[in-house]
């Protein structure tokens, strides 16, 4: 009996999630550009998440050929196949071979190494720390990798903008 009440309570908390996520997708979308959301459990999901949408869409509007994304040395995606093979650290990689194909990374700070690795096979550039300092107005340099990760300079920043 006390199965069958854990999984009514279960069912119930689910189904009263699930309404607060409708409401919370209803109430961000009159505040922004978008009108449809994905709510996940955590950042490795998100990135995961971030990585087949922008691979899916790049298919159907280019079709088959632009899946390469870019993205920073020194950064860290998360622990899934496709984040680890996302993360520029090698440290981080090893002994998970073979990774995931479709990754090509550039130094922070790097706007021409940038540039030169755009090219036809790109479908996402991925920009984690650019964006969240964007959004926040803080962008402060900090490339001491021994404290936290790295992020780009104000000059950069300016030009990515």
């Amino acid at each position: 009996m006390a199965n069958k009440n854990e999984k009514m309570k279960k069912k119930d908390f689910e189904k009263q999630l699930g309404e607060l996520q409708v409401e919370l997708a209803r109430m961000l979308s009159k505040h922004c550009f978008a009108d449809r959301w994905f709510f996940c459990n955590g950042g490795a999901e998100a990135n995961e998440a971030a990585i087949k949408l922008a691979r899916r869409y790049s298919h159907e509007k280019y079709g088959p050929g632009r899946h390469t994304i870019i993205t920073m040395e020194g950064s860290f995606h998360g622990r899934t196949m496709a984040t680890l093979s996302a993360t520029g650290q090698y440290k981080v990689q090893e002994g998970y071979a073979p990774l995931l194909e479709g990754f090509r990374f550039v130094p922070f700070n790097d706007l021409p190494g940038l540039e030169k690795a755009v090219d036809d096979t790109v479908c996402i550039e991925t920009l984690p720390q650019i964006l969240r300092r964007l959004r926040t107005g803080n962008a402060k340099a900090q490339n001491d990798k021994t404290t936290g990760p790295s992020t780009p300079s104000e000059a950069n920043l300016e030009a990515l903008r």
